[in-house]
């Protein structure tokens, strides 16, 4: 029996999931002191799974529908990540550890609210706008935690992973409301997108606070 429109498009969300999860696994893996080095930080970096996720509600069509999209990728895309480090890392399943039950957690909390937006997006509406600025203001909130990170304000280090990472999220959050909408739309979504970041930035520090009292438990 042919798939139906609506589950072609989950199918496909469930696809991307499998593909992220997959890059962001094998990333760890290459080499790291040479030009792929930019590979292996996008690897490692929260600005692909928003992207996704986004992405993957876009692909629903619609708000209703968006969230699913969103979770269904971000689940599979984490399940394969760590299915896949299961047999490759040293220890298999028992190098796992408890860490999985948190990103499962934000893969549900960010696979819902970037789906919700992505669908939102692509319904259209007055609602449209809001997809795009809650996606440049979670790339946003990633560049400014990298940038703080490595304390950039000291000087500029392009050879840093961090550096590089927050370099593709600025890039990324310019282009999201320039190429998804229209003139009269993106100065509100450029502003609302710096509230969306500082907001985003106190809750990658608090759960970067959380991992690693579980990282050490």
């Amino acid at each position: 029996m042919p798939l139906s429109d609506g589950r072609r498009r989950l199918a496909l969300a469930f696809v991307i999931g499998i593909a992220l999860g997959l890059f962001s696994s094998r990333a760890d893996w290459l080499p790291a002191d040479t030009v792929l080095h930019v590979v292996v930080a996008l690897g490692n970096a929260i600005g692909p799974w928003v992207v996704v996720a986004f992405v993957a509600g876009a692909l629903q069509g619609e708000t209703r529908r968006g969230p699913v999209g969103g979770l269904l990728a971000l689940i599979a895309g984490v399940g394969t990540y760590y299915v896949a480090g299961a047999l490759s890392w040293p220890g298999g399943i028992a190098a796992i550890g408890p860490l999985v039950v948190i990103w499962l957690v934000a893969a549900v909390v960010s696979g819902l609210a970037l789906g919700a937006a992505g669908g939102g997006w692509a319904e259209g509406g007055r609602w449209r706008m809001i997809g795009p600025m809650l996606l440049a203001g979670s790339l946003l909130a990633e560049a400014a935690y990298r940038l703080i990170e490595v304390e950039a304000w000291t000087g500029i280090d392009l050879t840093r992973s961090a550096i590089q990472i927050a370099a593709f999220d600025l890039l990324a959050a310019i282009l999201v409301p320039l190429l998804l909408l229209d003139r009269a739309r993106r100065p509100t979504a450029y502003l609302g997108s710096l509230g969306v970041g500082a907001a985003g930035l106190i809750l990658i520090v608090g759960a970067e606070s959380v991992l690693r009292v579980v990282a050490y438990w």
